[in-house]
């Protein structure tokens, strides 16, 4: 299965050539009054980064942030569509052909980094029925049905210490792309 990746050239081009993803920084607020336990302030930070199986899984320091979930993440289209060019504003597509050799490299970087992540496909759900889902990380792979469109694919990020959490983009830098992703 290929991942589309809509965006301007000049970015593509750098994650094509130099394997830098760009990912954008976001948070799920739990509704639930969450305590942070006793070592949310550690020092120490967990080992054990790479790529999980599932969003379950990256709950590693769920309560580490009290009630919200602070986490990055990039999108990636799963299929190609000449529409999502306007959606995205967008002036170039670049398909990643081999999925299974770019989360092995996404997964070297992230081990590396000493930060988990996960990849997985979105659930489209009706807005109006949005109380009906559970209260975990698998919300991070949950979009309202008004994107049904995008087939997206979902990887998000987030390190094992929550020390290194910024409001800014976070930059992976896995291999060059050249062998298994080109421009279409």
């Amino acid at each position: 299965m290929s991942l589309f990746r809509f965006g301007k050239r000049k970015y593509l081009e750098t994650c094509l050539n130099d394997g830098r993803l760009s990912f954008g920084p976001a948070e799920f607020k739990n509704p639930a009054k969450v305590a942070a336990p006793k070592d949310a302030g550690r020092s120490k930070p967990a080992t054990g980064g790479g790529l999980v199986k599932s969003p379950a899984e990256l709950r590693v320091d769920y309560h580490t942030y009290g009630n919200t979930l602070k986490y990055y993440f990039i999108s990636f289209a799963g299929t190609f569509d000449e529409k999502m060019y306007k959606e995205f504003k967008a002036d170039a597509c670049l398909e990643i052909t081999d999925e299974r050799e770019f989360a092995n490299r996404l997964d070297a970087a992230l081990k590396e980094m000493n930060w988990k992540g996960c990849l997985g496909n979105v659930a489209y759900f009706n807005a109006k029925k949005l109380a009906g889902l559970s209260d975990s990380t698998e919300k991070l792979f949950s979009k309202n049905s008004d994107y049904k469109l995008q087939k997206e694919s979902r990887m998000a990020i987030l390190p094992l210490d929550f020390k290194e959490l910024v409001r800014d983009r976070k930059e992976v830098i896995v291999k060059p792309l050249s062998d298994i992703a080109r421009f279409v």
